[in-house]
Parts: C-alpha cells; structure tokens; sequence
C-alpha cells in the first residue's frame, strides 16, 4: 500500500453545503443546497463546535448570523495522495465575516463518542504524517483535486471515515447534526474559494 504524502497544490479552502436526498449527476443545481455551520456559543446550545445543517436558529434570512452563535464556517481539506487515492485532513478556516467571538480556527473535523461530527482543537502543524500519528482524514470519492475550479460546484460527494463510513444527516430533537450513526442519506457539497493552499 503506497504512503499518502501531503500535497499542499492539491489542498484547497471551499464553503460545505449538504443536500439531498436524491442526485442525478456530479454536477449539481446548487441553489437548494444547506451550508454547514459550526455553533461557537457555549451557552447556544450546550457545547461548542458541533456541526448542523441549515439555519435552525432566528434569523434564517442571514447568511452567516454568526451574532447568535453560530457560524458560516469556511473548511481547509488538507490533500494527501497515496497512490490513486486521496484522503483529506478537513479544518476549519474561518467565519464568513471574521466575528470576533469565532475562536474555531484551525480546529479539525472529528467524530464524538457518540457518532457526531464536531471541530477539535488540534496540535500537529497541517501537512503533518496523518499516519504516524494516527489523526482523522476522511475520504471523498470521486473528487479529483486537479480538476476543481472556483467557478464550478461539486456536490453529490459522498463523505467516508477512513473504514468508509458514510456520514449521514440525523435529525434529533428537531436538530440537523451529522453523524456516523443512522440517519438521512445525503450528499456533500462544495464550492471552492481557493485552490493550492498549505494550511487554513
């Protein structure tokens, strides 16, 4: 089995979307698609750092209401290639519009004991040996790092935990999270901010 090397011109910032339930094509119409946030109030919703989907807070007409402890998060994929396969080290970047509060910054995408997707805190510099030190990439077949472009969205993604796991949408408690337990089959999306870039 080949090493995955870190490959800094393949790694790229976009903003994450998810939809579903159905898909036709890679290429997607990317007008009904739900962003990804991150809550960063403690007090929001008993803890920080979780993923959601949509806005299930006041103020649906923002885009970003970062004001009420969550935010429009922009995500780092880290590439490594090994062979013909990819595997991604997610962190997040930064908030739509840099709020004060957002302390989230250079946080990766990780799993709870409970199956839920969160941001953690994180000491190993990005391009690290994701290997030797046993850190959380995922993995996004299909997507071909060399052919992304900030004008084109690429959705239909699924999203694998190294064991190819597929996370899923979990309503619970009238909550959107995402996680590795049972829910709503669902797709990823994204839409590229920059590409060839070596760290959040």
């Amino acid at each position: 089995m080949a090493k995955y090397v870190f490959k800094p011109e393949k790694s790229f910032i976009a903003r994450v979307y998810w939809h579903g339930p159905a898909r036709t094509e890679r290429e997607l119409d990317s007008s009904n698609w739900q962003r990804v946030y991150v809550t960063y109030d403690q007090a929001l919703l008993g803890n920080r750092g979780w993923l959601h989907i949509g806005h299930v807070l006041p103020n649906p007409e923002l885009e970003h209401y970062s004001s009420n402890g969550v935010g429009a998060v922009q995500f780092w994929f880290g590439c490594y290639q090994g062979g013909e396969d990819y595997r991604f080290e997610i962190r997040t970047a930064d908030l739509e519009d840099g709020h004060p509060y957002w302390n989230h910054s250079n946080c990766r995408l990780d799993i709870s004991r409970n199956g839920y997707l969160g941001v953690y805190g994180v000491s190993e510099k990005p391009g690290h040996d994701f290997e030797a030190n046993g850190t959380m990439t995922w993995r996004l077949p299909g997507l071909e790092p060399t052919r992304l472009s900030v004008d084109t969205p690429q959705g239909g993604l699924d999203l694998l935990t190294p064991d190819s796991k597929c996370i899923t949408r979990l309503d619970e408690d009238d909550f959107p999270y995402l996680s590795t337990r049972a829910g709503q089959r669902s797709w990823l999306g994204l839409k590229l901010i920059k590409m060839g870039v070596a760290h959040p």
